[in-house]
This record gives C-alpha cells, sequence and structure tokens, in this order.
C-alpha cells in the first residue's frame, strides 16, 4: 500500500512540486487524524531541507487533481531546522517598540508572531532577532492611521490562520506627538484595528489594548465622549479640536482624552466581540521602565511626583505587563471582557483616595 501511496504522489504531484520537491517514501507511523479523519503524511525535500505535509486520506485514495490540489495547498508544513510552528495559533503585536517586544517574546511562547510596525526595517530587524531566539516571527509594515495598511494587515493575519490573540502596543505619549497626531494613532487607529481584526479573530481568542493609567485620571464631557465614541467618524479629530479649544488642544490632554476613549471602547465593543466568542479587555500600565517612559521623564519631570507617589515605590517593568497580557490572552481568563486592567502599582487609587496611611 505504502508503495502505492507513493506512485501516485509522484505521478499526480504539481508541476511545480515536481519542479522543487523530491517526493520520498510515505510514512504511516505518525500519521495524524484531520476533522477526524485519518491523513497520511508524506516527506519530501525543498530547496535542501526537509518539510513534512500532511493531506486528507482522500486525496491519496482518488490522486489525480486531488492529490495535486492537496500538495499545492496543504497548510501544516514543518520546515527541518527551523522553528516554525504552524500547528499553534497566531498572535498579531501592533507595534514593536519596547513593550511591544516583550509582550511579543512572551507570547511567542505560545504562538507564532506576526510583528506589524510602521517602521518596516526596524520590524523586520526584531523578527529576524526573534527567529534568531527560536520564536516563529513575522514582520510586517502597518500605519494604523493608514486603513488601506489595516486592511493589508489584517488579510495577511487571515491568510496566515488560526489568529487567536490582538495585542494593540501600538500607541503615542504626549511628548511624540501634537494633539492631532495622538488622538489619530491612540484611538482613530486603534479603532480601525479593532474592526478589522474582529471579523477574523477566532471563537476563543482576545483582543488586547494597552491603554494607561491617564485613561483614569479625566472624565469626559458628554459633548467629547460622544465624538470619542465615533472615531471613525469623517472630519472626527478636527470637530474634537474645535470643541476642547485651543488652550485644551495639547498633546497632554490628546493622550488623556485617547486613553479614557480606548478604554471606553473595549467596554462598549464587549458585547459586538463577545458575540464570535472573543474577549476585548484593555490594560492600563502606570509607570513602567520604557524607553518611551524615559522620554516622558526627560520631558516632564513633574512625573517623579508620580514615581514618588507609587505605593510600590518603583517602576513596574515590561516583563511585569507581558505577564498580565499572557494571562490574559490564556484560558485562564476566559472571563474577563469589557473591561480594563490596571497595573500601576496602586498609584491610581493613591491619587484618587489619597494615602490614609
Amino acid at each position: 500500500m505504502g508503495d502505492e501511496l507513493e506512485r501516485r504522489a509522484r505521478r499526480h504531484a504539481s508541476a511545480k512540486t515536481r519542479e522543487f520537491c523530491r517526493i520520498l517514501p510515505v510514512d504511516r507511523a505518525a500519521c495524524p487524524r484531520q476533522g477526524g479523519k485519518p491523513a497520511y503524511r508524506l516527506n519530501a525535500e525543498q530547496a535542501g531541507r526537509e518539510r513534512i505535509m500532511f493531506f486528507p486520506a482522500e486525496a491519496m485514495r482518488h490522486g489525480g487533481p486531488v492529490m495535486a490540489k492537496a500538495l499545492r495547498e496543504s497548510n501544516i508544513m514543518v520546515k527541518v531546522g527551523t522553528s516554525e510552528r504552524p500547528d499553534w495559533p497566531l498572535a498579531v503585536v501592533v507595534g514593536a517598540g519596547g513593550m511591544g517586544m516583550a509582550v511579543a517574546r512572551r507570547l511567542g511562547q505560545s504562538h507564532r508572531i506576526l510583528l506589524a510596525d510602521r517602521n518596516l526595517d526596524h520590524a523586520t530587524s526584531m523578527a529576524a532577532a526573534m527567529w534568531g531566539d527560536g520564536y516563529d516571527a513575522q514582520a510586517i509594515a502597518c500605519d494604523v492611521t493608514d486603513q488601506t495598511q489595516v486592511d493589508a494587515l489584517a488579510a495577511a493575519a487571515k491568510q496566515a490562520g488560526n489568529v487567536r490573540t490582538l495585542a494593540n502596543v501600538v500607541g503615542l505619549s504626549p511628548s511624540m506627538g501634537d494633539f492631532r497626531t495622538l488622538i489619530a494613532v491612540n484611538i482613530v487607529g486603534a479603532t480601525r484595528i479593532a474592526e478589522a481584526f474582529l471579523p477574523i479573530l477566532e471563537s476563543g481568542g482576545c483582543a488586547i489594548y494597552i491603554s494607561s493609567m491617564a485613561g483614569h485620571m479625566k472624565p469626559l464631557s458628554p459633548e467629547v465622549q460622544a465624538l470619542l465614541d465615533a472615531p471613525l467618524l469623517e472630519g472626527m479629530i478636527d470637530k474634537l479640536e474645535e470643541l476642547v479649544g485651543a488652550e485644551e488642544a495639547t498633546s497632554s490632554n490628546a493622550y488623556l482624552l485617547s486613553k479614557a476613549s480606548l478604554n471606553r471602547m473595549c467596554k462598549r465593543r464587549a458585547k459586538e466581540f463577545g458575540r464570535r466568542g472573543v474577549r476585548i479587555v484593555s490594560l492600563s500600565p502606570g509607570l513602567i521602565a520604557t524607553p518611551m517612559g524615559a522620554l516622558e521623564f526627560e520631558k516632564q519631570p513633574m512625573k517623579y511626583n508620580l514615581l514618588a507617589a507609587t505605593p510600590i515605590e518603583r517602576e513596574g517593568t515590561m516583563l511585569e505587563i507581558a505577564n498580565v497580557v499572557e494571562f490574559l490572552a490564556s484560558d485562564k481568563a476566559s472571563f474577563i471582557s469589557g473591561t480594563d486592567i490596571l497595573v500601576d502599582g496602586g498609584l491610581t487609587g493613591t491619587l484618587q483616595h489619597g494615602d490614609k496611611a
């Protein structure tokens, strides 16, 4: 039977397969089951490296076009000598900065990683470093303010398949842009990502948005709240800038508004995501030791007062944020959705309720 299967493989493989692959004997010793049906395994050599392809037994029995199609379209392929894990789910990490990379490396312990960043060269370099350390990571360009690039990111993720986790880490701090730029990235861009990934996140998955404790610091007026709840409305940023007035249209205020709006978005959309069996949460760090955080300490020395008021008496670390992301993405957090998780060493509570010591 094995010889007959091999003969069929050689005879019916597509021309492209015959050109690039050498079909080796069938190995039936470890044939998995696909969709409850048996599947055979063929070993093949491509570009000097072994690849293992699985496909349904039906293709082996019938041969011809069915066999050729299975060989061309098999999506379970393991390249020997690499850390490719096609059997793992996909995590899309948007933002390849310090915190984004901490999150990517943590999720990369149980997911394939698609790393998206506005700077493709940087994302490619970071993904290559992960690959060298044993992760299955790929890079893609994505500016979250560009709908075309967001759509392309979602399409690439869908094509990769089994999209289980979205970690939207991209965001600008007050020293990194003006009022309009911060609103465009922190809430308009975040909403574009949510819209694009809602249809493709698989049931049981989770969308995690990195926000900030700043989102708890400024209550939104009903008028501002209504505008921020419709971030994709044409001219929204113009209307918001006019509503808050020139004196309040600062980058610091934009940061507070955008993070409050981001937290609210994750609460508002929980039902919509839940209909697809997907969770959505925001995670609000406090003072975290990141390159972006260091820049804010340099530009806004008043942050040292916040550090002094932090009950844990230190900055948090990127690894501590990654710990929480890992938990939220796991089945251990399967009933957590539509809420914000504060990871701030107790600072928000201290600021809101005072020092009771």
